[in-house]
């Protein structure tokens, strides 16, 4: 079982990576295989926090490979992307004010 410690370490990393894909959405990479990549590192990090995530990359892997494969997917990607941030940002906040340890 991961430690509080380590569970906002991994939240904090993906939403770094978050940064970043939005980051490099400027550049000449364009908006495309950032947001893949950074949707999809993300999602293998909820499951790596939890089995009982296996919904969020059963969710954004196809998402993400539609996208890659079509541009039809360019929102429901964004939409994925924007609300794996907003989950990350409720953990963090959440492990920033309790214990994970004083809930069991």
């Amino acid at each position: 079982m991961l430690e509080d410690r380590d569970v906002k370490i991994l939240v904090i990393v993906g939403l770094i990576v978050q940064a970043a894909a939005i980051g490099l959405g400027f550049t000449a990479l364009g908006w495309r295989w950032p947001l893949i990549a950074a949707a999809v590192a993300v999602a293998l990090g909820a499951l790596l926090l939890s089995r009982r995530a296996w919904w969020i990359p059963a969710i954004v892997i196809p998402i993400a490979a539609w996208h890659g494969m079509s541009d039809a997917a360019a929102w429901p990607l964004r939409i994925v992307f924007t609300l794996e941030a907003l989950l990350q940002a409720a953990v963090l906040i959440f492990l920033l004010t309790f214990r994970m340890t004083r809930l069991w």
